[in-house]
């Protein structure tokens, strides 16, 4: 029985229904916060209050509870959030599909949204309410949250009704920049979802499906779907890189007014250069003049990419390798002293292959075509083994210092020696200027797991007038 049938088969009534959502609230309340490393059958019973037999009964394993919480409450959350992104930026498309199913728990929501209403706040949370949650207590206790959090954020509301806005798409950018606990426990199923049939095939059914129909490429308005899938993968994006120094603090307004700019004011396709990012094609190519050591690196990174980092056995990285688990010893205290450092080398090496591949084009093209050149390539859908080893880095960095100074360090050093090379290089910019251009970096690598044919979208349209501006 896979994982999704686990999950899908008939529930039981009363107790067990309610320790479902207990269960599930507290895979999330994990992920969100020790990441898919902290998710065992002992943990998340921990956080439910609950014996860990109701659990394992349950879900007999981590992933079946990564579906269920993809389903139940992650995968819900994601889409609300990322529709809220684009009509804030006036990019939602009304003929898509956009109803959810009903709940069955009317009668508690319509007693809940009446006493609301009695008291002058129901206005507060139209729309923010779940409505496909089983229990009825943890229903009305979200309702309850959604209703207080909306309290805190009054103007929300008034930011709506009054269109899409600067400050309401730098507002549902914050959502991404500052997440809440769903929001988080996303980043981690979306990254996780590449080592896992189940957990991939819930997460194509359940949200990449609609991500997939506001982003396709050949849709009667193509560049609104370009739109839409820049504006999505710099909130994946800043969804990653929220642990970078100082990005919870950035004030996106701006930024936002830029890209509602180069919306409103897109150039023709242009036909981009074929040139190809080869160094993408060999991101495993070790050269420290160790030929065994050069093949541990390349078989650890192999190994990630297959299973995930917490799947990667040291004895399996030894075998990937082409030598024996004794030599990962023999070199390295521990598997994440191993991981830690062949992250170090390859980031070095790409990073930098990366501004020499952007500004060659740039050289010719103009630096807009080079971006757009340069998303293409990222999203190539061969690449999906690169994509799946470096969101996996990125995922690791948001929880553990060593990868952070190792993400974040090598792009800061590159960043200074431009800046000495050129002291007006345009992309250091603001602060938030910059972050948003590591923001679209890493969410244009993320963007392929919801929305597989993106990459065949003309971003040059967007792009080029985003550079101008």
């Amino acid at each position: 029985m896979t994982s999704v049938e686990v999950v899908e088969r008939r529930r039981p009534p009363s107790s067990l229904v309610r320790n479902d959502a207990r269960i599930m609230g507290a895979v999330v309340a994990v992920l969100a916060d020790a990441g898919w490393a902290g998710v065992t059958v002992a943990s998340v019973a921990r956080a439910a209050g609950l014996s860990p037999r109701p659990v394992q009964d349950r879900f007999p394993d981590r992933w079946a509870m990564a579906v269920g919480a993809w389903q139940q409450q992650v995968g819900p959350a994601l889409e609300g959030a990322l529709l809220e992104l684009l009509e804030s930026a006036g990019l939602e498309d009304d003929r898509l599909p956009r109803d959810r199913p009903a709940g069955p728990v009317l009668q508690l929501r319509a007693a809940l949204e009446s006493a609301l209403d009695a008291a002058g706040l129901r206005h507060l949370i139209v729309g923010q309410l779940p409505e496909d949650l089983d229990d009825p207590l943890l229903e009305m206790n979200l309702a309850l949250e959604s209703a207080l959090d909306a309290a805190g954020r009054a103007d929300l509301m008034s930011l709506r009704a009054a269109g899409p806005s600067a400050d309401w798409l730098a507002n549902a950018l914050g959502a991404f920049l500052r997440p809440g606990a769903e929001l988080r426990a996303a980043a981690e199923l979306l990254v996780v979802s590449a080592f896992n049939d189940d957990l991939a095939e819930t997460v194509g059914s359940e949200v990449a499906h609609r991500v997939a129909a506001w982003c396709h490429p050949t849709g009667e308005h193509p560049e609104a779907a370009v739109s839409r899938a820049y504006l999505i993968s710099i909130a994946l994006g800043l969804l990653l890189s929220r642990t970078r120094q100082g990005a919870a603090d950035l004030d996106l307004r701006d930024e936002a007014r830029h890209l509602l700019d180069a919306f409103k004011n897109q150039s023709k396709p242009a036909v981009l250069p074929a040139t190809r990012a080869e160094h993408l094609d060999d991101f495993l190519g070790f050269d420290t003049g160790d030929a065994s050591l050069d093949a541990l690196l390349r078989g650890t990174m192999e190994e990630v990419g297959r299973v995930g980092y917490e799947g990667a056995t040291t004895a399996a990285i030894g075998r990937a390798s082409g030598r024996s688990e004794g030599l990962v010893f023999a070199r390295y205290p521990s598997k994440v002293e191993l991981f830690v450092d062949a992250t170090r080398r390859q980031h070095a090496r790409n990073w930098r292959a990366n501004e020499v591949f952007h500004q060659g084009i740039a050289a010719v093209h103009g630096p807009g075509i080079a971006e757009a050149v340069v998303i293409r390539e990222f999203q190539r859908p061969d690449l999906r083994g690169y994509r799946a080893i470096s969101l996996e880095q990125v995922r690791m960095a948001l929880h553990d210092e060593r990868l952070r100074e190792v993400q974040w360090g090598e792009l800061e050093l590159l960043v200074a020696q431009a800046l000495a090379e050129d002291p007006n290089w345009a992309a250091a910019g603001t602060p938030a200027h910059l972050h948003f251009s590591v923001a679209i970096g890493l969410g244009v690598t993320v963007l392929p797991i919801l929305a597989p044919e993106a990459w065949l979208l003309p971003y040059d349209v967007v792009t080029v007038p985003l550079d101008e501006g």
